[in-house]
Parts: structure tokens; C-alpha cells; sequence
């Protein structure tokens, strides 16, 4: 299956999880530090909502949570990688 003549639009979640096979094996160290950063930050926003202390820093952990998610996502899916 070729990453560059898939439609989107029209695969069933095999397909998906073929595309994401071969998109991740074709990931650099800064895809992996971004998508491990999405993880943690992902950990650490569920982990401050109970506690009132963190309630002033989660503005700034859930955009960082939403910008390393956005850009694992577009290299999954939506641009993935030539290299």
C-alpha cells in the first residue's frame, strides 16, 4: 500500500492502522520527542485536575497537550514524511 495515493476519506480501520505503521517507521527523533511530550503532557493534564494547586498551570499544559497532539497527527495522517 503506497502512503502518497491513499484516500483518506474512503479506508476502513485496518487501512488506518497500516498507514500508521509505515508513517511511524519513517519518524525522526523530533517526531518521537513530540509524540512522547503529547503522552506525558496528556498524563499530567488528567493528574492536575483533581489537585487545586495545578489549576493555574493547566491553561498552558492542555495548548501544549493540544499543539504535540496536532503535529502527531498531521505527520500520521495528513503529511507524513518522505525521508
Amino acid at each position: 500500500m503506497d502512503i502518497n495515493n491513499m484516500d483518506i476519506n474512503n479506508m476502513d480501520i485496518k487501512e488506518y492502522i497500516e498507514l500508521a505503521n509505515q508513517t511511524v517507521s519513517k519518524f525522526d527523533i523530533t517526531d518521537w520527542v513530540i509524540f512522547k511530550a503529547c503522552l506525558v503532557l496528556t498524563g499530567i493534564l488528567l493528574g492536575s485536575t483533581f489537585k487545586k494547586s495545578c489549576r493555574k498551570l493547566w491553561p498552558l499544559l492542555f495548548v501544549a497537550c493540544i499543539c504535540s497532539s496536532t503535529w502527531t497527527l498531521i505527520r500520521l495522517f495528513i503529511a507524513p514524511s518522505d525521508r
